[in-house]
């Protein structure tokens, strides 16, 4: 599993929330369909106790191709020869330009995302993505989200190190950043807390610090996909293949069934479903595991028949010399 995605969403481990006293908005379907998503995103070989061959890379295949698609006559230009405020909006929108294929590909992937602004060290902006696997929603107002906790994970040595960023906007508009730095021998949890300047990066933060001046949000962009959230009904925003989760299961599975059967030789035994019912101990119905035998409903004179990859390549071969 994804580090961050256990860090924050796995109920079986310590989250950042957990660990800052905080609740998590989401529900508890909500948080379970983002786990899933970029599981599936990240999945590259089979996993174990799922039989699923995840060779055809779905949901990275569907999210190549959109971004390709939606940026094949991008040009978000808006200035030539510009000079004073307009030369540095121009940068900034440079800038941005830089990560637009990330940025929508991870808002694809988790139907929602932050373009975070952030100082490079040199005086000037740079912006990075933070994907929702990458942060908590504590609290929305009637203009969207006003509390999150986000976290950037990094390691040194053996050291997995995670900063959680908390981000609130008050009711005037005055936003305040707060943060934590935690360190833990392994990637599933948070660890404990350490100062700032452990790591190099980090020691110029301030644990917490106020605007003088009201941002009337959180200081990032939050950009979100236009579709309907059918996982809860709520607020947040879904993936772009959320409605073909189910599918893209079904189609893992059987690359997983033709893989064992046509790369081990595997027989596989056609049965009527009701030949595969045995009496449990406790009386009850026991289904053997569909492992070598394959149920066909609906046909009690099916009886037993025996498919095997090499003598059903026969039978295709000799049926399309027929044709």
């Amino acid at each position: 599993m994804n580090a961050v995605v256990r860090a924050l969403f796995d109920d079986a481990a310590i989250t950042g929330a957990q660990a800052a006293g905080l609740k998590d908005t989401s529900t508890a379907a909500m948080r379970a369909a983002v786990r899933e998503w970029f599981e599936l995103f990240f999945m590259r070989e089979a996993v174990k106790g799922k039989d699923e061959d995840p060779a055809q890379r779905i949901p990275y295949t569907i999210t190549n191709k959109l971004t390709k698609a939606c940026f094949a006559e991008y040009d978000s230009s808006f200035t030539e020869n510009g000079t004073g405020k307009t030369a540095w909006l121009d940068g900034q929108r440079s800038l941005i330009d830089a990560e637009k294929q990330d940025v929508l590909q991870w808002v694809m992937v988790g139907g929602e995302g932050f373009l975070k602004p952030a100082p490079d060290g040199t005086g000037r902006l740079a912006y990075h993505v933070v994907r929702r696997d990458c942060y908590n929603v504590l609290a929305r107002g009637p203009r969207g989200i006003t509390d999150v906790l986000m976290s950037e994970r990094s390691r040194a040595g053996s050291d997995y190190y995670t900063l959680l960023e908390r981000r609130t906007v008050d009711g005037s508009g005055y936003l305040t950043i707060r943060y934590n730095l935690y360190v833990s021998e392994n990637s599933s949890t948070l660890g404990h807390e350490v100062r700032l300047d452990s790591l190099p990066q980090y020691a110029a933060l301030a644990p917490e610090h106020t605007y003088s001046v009201p941002f009337g949000g959180l200081g990032m962009t939050y950009i979100r996909l236009p579709m309907a959230n059918n996982v809860d009904g709520s607020p947040d925003g879904v993936s772009v293949y959320e409605g073909a989760v189910q599918l893209i299961h079904n189609i893992y599975k059987n690359e997983y069934q033709l893989g064992r059967e046509f790369e081990l030789g595997r027989s596989r035994i056609v049965a009527g479903s009701d030949m595969l019912m045995t009496p449990g101990p406790e009386g009850g119905v026991m289904r053997l595991k569909d492992d070598v035998f394959v149920g066909l409903d609906g046909d009690a004179s099916v009886g037993m028949t025996i498919f095997s990859p090499r003598c059903g390549m026969r039978a295709l071969s000799g049926a399309s010399r027929a044709i």
